[in-house]
């Protein structure tokens, strides 16, 4: 028998609702990208996973960091 989790990884999209699927535990904060309507969300809370719009100053830019495969913001790089 497979231990599951008692909480799968995953989450919604607040734009378009698409079931979004961690494939490790995201950290508060992460930022992800909606694969269906492109919308970038961020972690607000982990224990169920939810996903809020990621509201950024007009002047912050993401920028994606391949190694950890997430957003990073140019500000607080």
């Amino acid at each position: 028998m497979t231990d599951s989790p008692a909480h799968p990884l995953i989450a919604f999209c607040p734009e378009c609702d698409t079931r979004i699927r961690f494939q490790v535990a995201p950290r508060l904060g992460q930022l992800v990208t909606c694969r269906e309507c492109g919308e970038i969300s961020e972690v607000v809370k982990l224990d169920p996973i939810r996903l809020d719009w990621a509201y950024a100053d007009e002047e912050e830019q993401y920028r994606y960091d391949q190694q950890n495969r997430s957003y990073k913001s140019d500000l607080h790089a």
